[in-house]
């Protein structure tokens, strides 16, 4: 898909939007205006308003960008907040992003942490207020000023001006010329292309207003529901809720929980430090923690790479539309992204909430340091594939005798601690330990009447005698 587009602002002068149109321009990012290093006193384009209402009315579809010179992220939420109070009185009627241009040479020694830290201040305050979020620079910049990883939630217009981007970024648009010609302008304009449909993802997903100018006179219109399908169980409704559930977590702001969670529960003898990438790690807690699902359906991992060989080995992936596939992912799907400049084969990981109308709705961990929602176009070259777990094995009692002794198997077999007492148990399996050792069923080696609490079992394997016992238990008819 390659839209046709420009950005204009005060330096085009008077613009013939008419004939822009007819010289086949979809769409136009209109400078709204530019800032101050302390995000105050912003500066509205002189010719802002004459080119938004003029581009709207000749049929051109309008984005809208804004010139920075913050220096801090208190700064630049300052100037996209002034952003959102200019555009309100086109809400509904821009149906391209909202881009934070980020170029100042005054801007280029503050460095990476300060500003990426301003782009995501930036673009969750346009995102807060309802509007499609992106932000523009070059390529020196993403590659030596911005911590690139930390604005995959973000769509990046990419300032490159050559015959063909050479990036390996990730991008959704592409200004691609400063020097173009276009009918109904004079001098030279910038030229871009459009890689996603934005104006039928905005119309979708009822952002930058456009709900509230689409409702039907007899009164507000309701949200719009996922479509449901016959292949959407139970659990999978319960996945999508665990993880709606965890929507606004941060880390690693004070939050670290699914960070010390993998580490205690998953790797147990050695620790990852509580600064990692946690959106694997995220997913995993959701499904394996949250959800109950069992480790052979959801392997946890945290590296993204090793989860889509687990699923890929299961028989449960399905290739992206952009890598040839024909799969349409369901709910609690685990999606599977990939940077271009990665060697890797997936570079981030999250769930799949629902899919409506084209576009993939997804909740994803370590998205600017947070749990958020995200949207995507089903043919977004940023997706690989999707896992299908086989999540209708995921309760024990649907479990056959032969895949339970399985079961047991696998995880005897695990590396993990040992617990020597009662005492040493965590505080979760304390009552049925102990239910188990009054039973005579385990037992240390020392007489009951010498130390009634010896255990010495290890974790897994006394996970798989409460399974065991469990399983029985629910197994054996009632007298």
């Amino acid at each position: 898909m390659n839209i046709k587009g420009i950005d204009v602002s005060v330096w085009q002068g008077k613009i013939d939007w008419k004939k822009v149109k007819a010289d086949g321009i979809v769409f136009a990012m209109i400078r709204v205006g530019y800032g101050s290093s302390q995000g105050d006193n912003c500066k509205m384009d002189t010719y802002f308003k004459a080119n938004v209402e003029g581009a709207l009315a000749a049929g051109v579809e309008a984005g809208i960008y804004f010139y920075s010179y913050a220096k801090s992220a208190q700064a630049a939420a300052k100037e996209a907040a002034w952003v959102v109070k200019q555009i309100a009185p086109y809400k509904g009627r821009i149906l391209y992003p909202i881009a934070y241009d980020l170029e100042d040479n005054k801007q280029a020694g503050l460095g990476r942490d300060v500003l990426t830290a301003m782009v995501t201040a930036f673009c969750t305050t346009i995102e807060a207020a309802g509007y499609y979020a992106s932000f523009y620079c070059n390529t020196n910049w993403c590659k030596n000023m911005l911590n690139m990883d930390d604005l995959k939630g973000f769509d990046l217009w990419l300032a490159q001006w050559a015959s063909q981007p050479t990036t390996a970024y990730s991008f959704g648009m592409w200004q691609r010329s400063s020097s173009g010609s276009v009918a109904g302008i004079n001098g030279r304009v910038d030229l871009d292309v459009a890689y996603k449909d934005y104006a039928a993802i905005i119309k979708r997903t009822g952002l930058n207003g456009y709900k509230e100018t689409a409702q039907p006179a007899q009164g507000p219109e309701k949200p719009a529901q996922p479509t449901e399908t016959p292949d959407v169980n139970d659990t999978r409704k319960k996945i999508v809720q665990k993880a709606i559930g965890e929507l606004g977590v941060c880390e690693p702001t004070g939050d670290d929980k699914y960070i010390r969670w993998y580490n205690t529960e998953v790797l147990k003898t050695w620790s990852l430090p509580l600064d990692a990438a946690w959106c694997a790690m995220w997913v995993s807690y959701v499904t394996n923690y949250l959800a109950g699902i069992a480790r052979d359906i959801v392997k946890p991992y945290c590296g993204c790479s090793t989860g889509m060989a687990f699923f890929k080995a299961q028989g449960v992936f399905h290739p992206s539309a952009a890598c040839g596939g024909t799969y349409t992912p369901l709910p609690a799907d685990i999606v599977f992204f990939k940077d271009k400049k990665s060697t890797a084969e997936s570079t981030h990981t999250g769930l799949v909430e629902y899919v409506k109308d084209g576009v993939l709705h997804t909740i994803e961990g370590n998205t600017s340091n947070a749990v958020k929602r995200r949207q995507y176009d089903l043919n977004d070259t940023y997706i690989v594939g999707y896992a299908a777990p086989d999540y209708g094995k995921e309760n024990i009692d649907s479990m056959t005798k032969d895949e339970l002794k399985q079961l047991i198997r696998e995880v005897i077999a695990e590396d993990n601690p040992t617990y020597a007492d009662l005492k040493d148990v965590p505080a979760y399996w304390q009552e049925q330990a102990k239910a188990l050792l009054d039973a005579g069923a385990v037992n240390g080696g020392t007489p009951a009447d010498v130390n009634p609490t010896d255990l010495n079992l290890r974790h897994e394997t006394l996970k798989a005698v409460i399974i065991a016992s469990l399983y029985h238990d629910a197994n054996t008819p009632e007298k």
